[in-house]
């Protein structure tokens, strides 16, 4: 198996990082919504996971294999952030012809565009939790 690894920081807590990754990839109200685009999305498992820690999935399309591995560690008010994914070709090989690294790094791009997004989301609930509304005069 081949592998991608990248560590990033965001500013949210391992708790939040840890629940929305977990809903992420592993939510009936996300499939609701993939059903049409089934073909050539990948069909996850839940596979380990240590709460608020480690979470592990798997899964596969047409093309590919992939193991998803997320590493969250506390940095104070941060999350520290070591994202795996192991990959190689499915059983239909001749298909495949190096497209497996690119659906790889895609599906890193993804990852890691999701956890800015939840950064950028959560330090916006923050800050508007932090300045209460003021009255107009």
């Amino acid at each position: 198996m081949e592998f991608l690894t990248k560590n990033i920081t965001i500013e949210v807590p391992p708790k939040v990082v840890y629940e929305a990754l977990k809903e992420i990839n592993d939510s009936p109200r996300l499939k609701q919504y993939w059903n049409d685009l089934d073909q050539g999305s990948f069909k996850t498992e839940l596979v380990e996971f240590v709460p608020n820690e480690e979470l592990v999935f798997s899964g596969s399309n047409v093309i590919v294999k992939v193991d998803w591995k997320f590493l969250i560690r506390s940095v104070t008010d941060f999350s520290e952030i070591t994202i795996t994914i192991d990959f190689k070709p499915n059983n239909v090989k001749f298909l495949a012809h190096g497209l497996e690294k690119a659906v790889a790094q895609t599906l890193m791009a993804d990852v890691i565009t999701s956890l800015f997004l939840l950064e950028k989301g959560y330090k916006t609930k923050s800050q508007s939790a932090a300045t209460p509304d003021r009255k107009k005069e």
